[in-house]
């Protein structure tokens, strides 16, 4: 329980740790701003996140409670360290690692490679193609 409630609590900060100084004071004047975010992950995940949730617990490897609790600590361990350290990184690439380290723990074909392959090359793509939208973006805003 513990675990879970602090890898999801813990979800915007990493990301807070990278944003400009202005959004820093402002979230530190309206407190309300954090809340929200996490109130609206919340929402996401509830909405629409249980294709992403199904693909995590039962696509990527099969886990069950005690691997389920052993992936979130892991995750929520490697959280607080890197949120320490000032390092930004992905809670979503934390947990798939540590679902994926959990399933190398029964044997390697444990893992179904082809389903992390695939999330592999999402990652690495959507840097890229944000980039391109929000160029597209400010472009037509711009325009107005």
């Amino acid at each position: 329980g513990a675990a879970v409630i602090y890898h999801y609590v813990s979800i915007g900060d990493p990301d807070y740790i990278n944003a400009p100084d202005r959004f820093k004071y402002f979230t530190e004047h309206f407190m309300w701003v954090p809340l929200a975010a996490h109130i609206a992950i919340g929402l996401g995940t509830m909405s629409g996140g249980w294709k992403i949730v199904k693909t995590m617990g039962t696509k990527i490897t099969k886990v069950t409670s005690l691997e389920g609790v052993s992936a979130e600590s892991a995750g929520a361990v490697t959280l607080f360290i890197t949120d320490h350290l000032g390092v930004p990184v992905s809670t979503t690439h934390t947990i798939t690692g540590s679902i994926i380290g959990v399933g190398l723990t029964k044997r390697i074909s444990a893992v179904r490679w082809g389903i992390t392959v695939s999330l592999l090359w999402a990652w690495v793509l959507t840097i890229p193609i944000s980039a391109i939208v929000a160029g597209i973006t400010y472009i037509i805003v711009n325009m107005f």
